[in-house]
């Protein structure tokens, strides 16, 4: 159960991620 928890925070970082590179922000790189 937690780590089905975990799997969604992370699918949701790499989505953030995936945002923030199309929105051309490379600032964390």
């Amino acid at each position: 159960m937690a780590i089905k928890g975990l799997e969604q925070a992370i699918d949701n970082l790499s989505r953030v991620r995936k945002n923030r590179h199309s929105g051309g922000f490379c600032n964390d790189h």
